[in-house]
């Protein structure tokens, strides 16, 4: 069994299923919460209503970068909250390139961001994990993503990339959203971790992934459905947190 197998299946037996997407939106924050210290509020307060639940969170690079340099702090703080609860932290950057470059986001990952895994896209091969793995960064594959033209070029691909970089030891991306090509990419990945990111804004059932993803460790990923529940910031994180955590378990104890 692989390591990053092993210890998806651990996360999973001790903390859950759940991981909570931090996409934070400045537009959606209160008027007097739209800079750098708004945005470190909004995220630490969504992890600590969400920490009894998530055994993961994934922050999308792209919500800090847009903030400048205060985002990559408090992308740091995240990381560093995440830990703190016992919590993965996946960075979700979707990274590729040449060895020398793809060197440098690894260590941005690792040393700067202190993030435990990431999310890579196979474009360019195996050999764009190396500087990754080197610095035993976990990484999550994007085998088929969870948007409306995926299809157009990743389904003639999808069986490729697992069958290639399951060799590797990684996990890899499935949709949620999709529950047949998920079954897919299950079957064609063995017991090899899966991350299925779709649920709920983006028609996701959590239950219906949780079944599709039988037959080795998996994390869900949730982030509008938990962080823009219905309610009041941050006890609709938590409160939406706890339903999906006990849809999750209902659905693998069915």
């Amino acid at each position: 069994m692989g390591a990053f197998r092993g210890r998806i299946e651990t996360l999973n037996d001790e903390r859950g299923h759940l991981c909570v997407g931090v996409d934070p939106r400045p537009g959606r924050f209160p008027p007097d919460d739209q800079d750098a210290a708004g945005l470190e509020r909004w995220c630490l307060n969504l992890v600590e209503a969400t920490e009894e639940q998530a055994a993961a969170y994934k922050p999308n690079l792209a919500f800090f970068l847009a903030m400048g340099p205060e985002g990559l702090r408090v992308l740091e703080a995240v990381a560093d909250r995440a830990e703190a609860a016992g919590a993965l932290t996946i960075l979700d950057g979707k990274f590729t390139d040449i060895g020398s470059t793809a060197e440098a986001y690894a260590r941005f990952a690792d040393d700067v961001v202190g993030a435990d895994a990431v999310t890579l896209s196979p474009y360019m091969g195996t050999d764009v994990l190396d500087p990754f793995l080197d610095r035993d960064l976990d990484a999550f594959v994007l085998a088929r993503t969870t948007n409306a033209s995926a299809s157009q070029v990743q389904d003639t691909v999808a069986g490729e990339v697992v069958q290639t970089f399951s060799m590797r030891g990684t996990g890899f991306v499935a949709p949620g959203n999709d529950p047949d090509t998920a079954g897919h990419v299950r079957q064609t990945a063995g017991g090899a971790p899966l991350l299925l990111p779709g649920i709920g804004a983006q028609g996701g059932s959590a239950a219906e992934a949780a079944c599709t993803a039988r037959g080795g460790p998996f994390l869900i990923a949730i982030g509008r459905g938990i962080a823009h529940a219905e309610g009041s910031f941050p006890d609709n994180a938590r409160e939406a947190a706890q339903r999906f955590s006990k849809e999750i378990d209902a659905a693998l104890d069915g």
